[in-house]
């Protein structure tokens, strides 16, 4: 049987910071399973996220040198993840709701 997944996308503009939500159906469980002993620059930047940091794309090629961090968040949406996006300063600040 395959579940559906929701998506949806809500934003929130306060001043000059913005907060967008994107947010789906899943369990932390499915998510692992699909990252499981594997580190790929999803697998760094879930593992990141789930310490509970936050990330930047300028972090990210920094740390882990990944240019692409759209690609890599995009993947985790679809795998699952609801991770928040902050915007300050033209500059997007992502976590792990």
């Amino acid at each position: 049987m395959v579940e559906n997944t929701l998506f949806f996308m809500a934003g929130l503009t306060v001043g000059a910071t913005s907060v967008y939500l994107h947010k789906c159906k899943c369990d932390k469980a499915r998510l692992r399973s699909r990252m499981a002993n594997d580190k790929t620059q999803t697998a760094v930047i879930l593992d990141h996220l789930e310490r509970g940091k936050t990330i930047t794309v300028d972090e990210a090629k920094s740390l882990y040198n990944i240019s692409n961090l759209g690609s890599v968040l995009h993947a985790l949406r679809r795998a699952g993840a609801t991770i928040e996006t902050t915007i300050v300063n033209k500059k997007g600040i992502y976590k792990l709701k």
